[in-house]
């Protein structure tokens, strides 16, 4: 694991929400890849794009990016891949075509706490990004609204429940919203889980 920075800025805590909510919404493992350079690149984010746009094509996949200043060429991608499965050696593969590089880290998500801290928290973060279909559409302005509404727990909570109705919802974010933000209110006194607060509100 790389070492990680004590304080999360903004942008980290914005990343780390997207990212929990993604994994939650899924519903499955990620695949993190960290890919590395054999040389410096003038412009490394379109080597990037292009093996994304391949995996994208070939296989489905959605992802979120964190670009940072590590390595002897000061530019590294983590990437945190949702997809049914993907053969380590295609990737592999169309990453050294692009790039020259062929030792590049592939695994399945470990411990859940543990990975996003290490997609969110490094040092020289440069960029975040992701997919557009990472999220349901409209996701971003209703986790924004939970976040006013909720504090603490109870708004880590919220931000779980909301990925769960967004998934037995297929999608519907405005329902999603409104029936987590009047459940929690209703029943956080009484229970402390996402699915037991399900239970209660479905």
């Amino acid at each position: 694991m790389s070492v990680l920075r004590g304080i999360m800025e903004k942008a980290d805590r914005r990343a780390y929400r997207n990212l929990t909510f993604a994994r939650d919404f899924w519903n499955r493992k990620f695949l993190f890849l960290t890919m590395t350079f054999a040389k410096v690149e003038e412009h490394p984010h379109r080597k990037l794009a292009r093996l994304l746009a391949h995996l994208r094509k070939k296989r489905g996949i959605q992802y979120f990016a964190v670009r940072t200043g590590e390595g002897a060429n000061g530019c590294v991608f983590h990437l945190a891949l949702v997809s049914k499965y993907i053969h380590h050696t295609e990737i592999r593969n169309v990453w050294e075509h692009l790039t020259g590089a062929w030792n590049i880290h592939i695994s399945f998500e470990r411990e859940w706490k543990a990975f996003v801290q290490e997609m969110t928290r490094q040092y020289h973060v440069a960029k975040y990004s992701n997919s557009k279909g990472l999220l349901p559409a409209g996701s971003r302005n209703a986790l924004n609204r939970l976040s006013r509404d909720f504090q603490g727990n109870v708004r880590l909570l919220a931000y779980r429940q909301f990925a769960a109705r967004c998934r037995l919802t297929n999608g519907g974010v405005e329902k999603a919203y409104y029936q987590t933000s009047t459940c929690i209110r209703q029943f956080h006194g009484r229970c402390s889980d996402v699915k037991t607060h399900l239970e209660l509100c479905l």
